[in-house]
């Protein structure tokens, strides 16, 4: 686990260098949303999620490391748990009172098994999109829709209204 968030760290900064540093704002955002997951031979798992990221920003152009914690999911005596280490990349076009983005996720997806006692671990992919409106200079309210490819048998629906600062 603490590999992965090494790993999910490492990206982040190799990515980050595309964002001019000299520029460069720090930003966090919390997330608060519905998730909807589906494992293989699991029933669909539908649970409230609390997200943060942190991250840069530049213009109009943010990259973050976030961290999802998805429940657990209990099935004919089997338990499975799911949390994802992600590096999200958003761009935000500048409208005149709404800001739409768009953006992608790369994720490291850890599911622990308890009947096994086993853990897996698994990269994902994911797409997102939704509106900001700027509340203050350096805070935005917003809404969005993400969906993830967690593992190779489970996807993700997540629908979330966030606060983003940026520092």
């Amino acid at each position: 686990m603490k590999e992965n968030i090494l790993k999910t760290i490492g990206l982040a900064t190799l990515l980050s260098t595309s964002i001019n540093s000299a520029n460069a704002l720090i930003y966090g955002q919390l997330d608060l949303g519905y998730g909807s997951s589906q494992i293989e031979h699991f029933p669909k798992k539908n649970a409230f999620v609390a997200r943060p990221t942190i991250g840069l920003s530049n213009a109009n152009s943010y990259i973050g490391v976030d961290y999802s914690n998805w429940g657990s999911k209990n099935f004919l005596g089997a338990e499975a748990k799911l949390h994802t280490y992600g590096l999200k990349y958003t761009y935000r076009f500048e409208l005149p009172v709404i800001k739409p983005y768009v953006g992608a996720r790369l994720n490291i997806t850890s599911v622990k098994y308890n009947k096994r006692h086993t853990s897996d671990n698994h990269w994902g992919y994911g797409l997102l999109g939704g509106v900001e409106f700027k509340l203050l200079p350096l805070v935005s309210l917003g809404v969005g829709v993400e969906w993830n490819r967690l593992t190779s048998q489970t996807n993700n629906m997540f629908y979330s209204t966030f606060l983003k600062i940026d520092i």
